[in-house]
């Protein structure tokens, strides 16, 4: 058994030993399409349905219209949001609540706590045939806000439904102040 060891162990030196001298090079070769592969895959653009585009975007500017009239926000939403959206509007609410019921429907304008002024321009851009992101732009005394939120929306019989919204960026003449520095 120790000559077997011994041998063994011989053998391993030398292999070391002709293995430097050759520049050995591993036999097991990566994938060198891997990597462009996964580039690719990263950078296809995803392509839109223009009905699709255009329903959604209309179904957004109907939502912001009718927030602006000053519909009740139990019509909201019963006209626009399913539970998710509503959930994540309960879950914005910063203050005290008295029955976890308060939404923070200031969220689907604004995050700004100063005077927002009058809003300058309303811009919804498709990221997809369901997901979009709204920006809110207002010239405020302290300066250019632009406000973004993304929806994703779910269609429910002939019409949609907001079903998912997300905190994009509060902007203040181009520093984003969600950016963690």
């Amino acid at each position: 058994m120790k000559q077997f060891l011994s041998t063994l162990g011989l053998l391993a030196v030398l292999t070391i030993i002709v293995c430097i001298g050759a520049a050995c090079t591993s036999s097991v070769k990566p994938n060198e399409n891997a990597q462009e592969t996964a580039q690719q895959d990263s950078v296809q653009s995803v392509e839109l349905d223009a009905e699709k585009v255009a329903a959604g975007k209309s179904f957004i500017e109907s939502f912001y219209q009718d927030l602006e009239d000053g519909f009740d926000e139990d019509e909201i939403i019963q006209q626009y949001l399913n539970p998710n959206a509503v959930q994540w509007l309960k879950n914005m609410f910063d203050y005290d609540c008295p029955d976890e019921n308060c939404m923070a429907f200031y969220k689907l304008t604004s995050d700004y706590t100063g005077d927002e002024g009058p809003l300058q321009d309303l811009i919804i851009e498709a990221v997809d045939n369901n997901t979009f992101i709204v920006t809110h732009v207002y010239d405020t005394p302290d300066g250019l806000n632009e406000y973004g939120l993304q929806f994703t929306l779910v269609q429910e019989g002939d019409t949609y439904k907001i079903d998912a919204i997300e905190s994009m960026f509060n902007r203040f003449d181009g520093k984003d102040q969600y950016a963690v520095e």
